[in-house]
């Protein structure tokens, strides 16, 4: 049988108990207190990392997205850049299909300009030969020549493939030919200038021309039916003077023999008769000697005189279906009363 304890070592046991019992506690507290840290700090750690790994993420996802953004955009750059050049070659494609469409076109405006151009070059050629032709016997001399001139020009011209060129040269033959005028205005002028080589210049061009042309007028009127009426007319109705026998040579020369009759054509009167005869409105009219004829005549009366007055031959017509000539002599008077008008044969 052991030995009762003693109070101390009691105590000194208690104490070891204790100790024991807070060290257990202590140990447990302490895995509990471990346990929990690890628990608390592995969350924690978790967190964070989570965390990191989240913002790793959504930096990662930014990135590419902001990467892919980039790309994206400069694809369609490259994308845009592309379909721009694609549009700019189908717009040049274009633009030099329709210029070479139109310069197809120009080519045959301007082939048929050129087929047109040579055309009238030799219209307008022959037409100036044809016109100086006609005007050879009345036209200016300088203006045919000028004619002339631009018609071989325009013959030259027409052999290269210049149409303007061609026109032009057309154009200058044709105002060229406009200067040629009519054969009134060459008749115009003539008369115009025989008026003024008389001394007698024409006040008034226009109305002294148009009043001389009033005579060819008329022998329009009855020349072709009847000449010799004509010519009564003319000698007694318009008691023409030397200037409008003037201006029928030359107005109207066709009828120059219509003049030529007149002027010896015997009216009644009396007359002195010489070698030749004057021109109208010379007073006193002499008559040409010669034979002087008169178709058909009743109550006709002629007597041929000395130059004294004195009667050589006479005669009564009292009825003369036929013609009936008389002779007169230079220094002769001539007398015509009721007969019709004696021409010289």
């Amino acid at each position: 049988m052991s030995e009762p304890e003693s109070g101390l070592e009691y105590v000194a046991r208690d104490l070891a108990r204790a100790y024991k019992a807070v060290r257990r506690v202590l140990i447990a507290g302490h895995r509990h207190v471990a346990a929990f840290e690890l628990r608390v700090l592995g969350t924690k750690r978790r967190r964070f990392l989570a965390s990191g790994l989240t913002v790793v993420l959504v930096v990662a996802i930014i990135g590419t997205t902001v990467t892919v953004s980039t790309i994206n955009e400069q694809n369609r750059a490259i994308a845009a850049a592309a379909a721009e050049k694609k549009a700019d070659l189908a717009e040049a494609a274009a633009k030099a299909a329709a210029e070479a469409k139109a310069a197809a076109a120009r080519k045959v405006v301007a082939a048929k300009d050129l087929a047109d151009a040579k055309a009238r070059s030799v219209t307008v050629s022959e037409d100036a030969v044809a016109q100086s032709a006609a005007a050879a016997a009345w036209g200016d001399p300088a203006v045919l020549a000028e004619i002339e001139s631009a018609r071989l020009a325009l013959l030259e011209s027409a052999k290269g493939s210049d149409a303007p060129a061609m026109n032009a040269a057309a154009t200058a033959v044709n105002t060229a030919l406009v200067k040629i005028g009519t054969i009134e205005d060459s008749q115009d002028r003539a008369y115009a200038a025989a008026r003024a080589a008389v001394g007698r210049p024409l006040t008034d061009s226009g109305y002294a021309v148009t009043t001389a042309r009033s005579y060819c007028t008329q022998l329009d009127a009855s020349y072709s039916a009847d000449v010799m009426g004509a010519v009564y007319r003319f000698t007694t109705n318009w008691n023409s003077s030397s200037e409008d026998l003037q201006a029928i040579a030359i107005l109207c020369p066709q009828y120059q023999a219509a003049v030529d009759a007149a002027i010896f054509q015997v009216d009644d009167g009396k007359y002195s008769v010489g070698a030749e005869a004057t021109p109208f409105g010379v007073s006193p009219r002499v008559i040409a000697a010669g034979t002087y004829r008169i178709e058909s005549a009743s109550d006709c009366y002629w007597a041929r005189s000395t130059s004294s007055g004195e009667l050589i031959d006479n005669d009564f017509i009292s009825n003369a279906p036929g013609a009936v000539t008389v002779r007169i002599n230079a220094g002769e008077g001539f007398e015509s009363s009721r007969c019709p008008a004696w021409v010289k044969q």
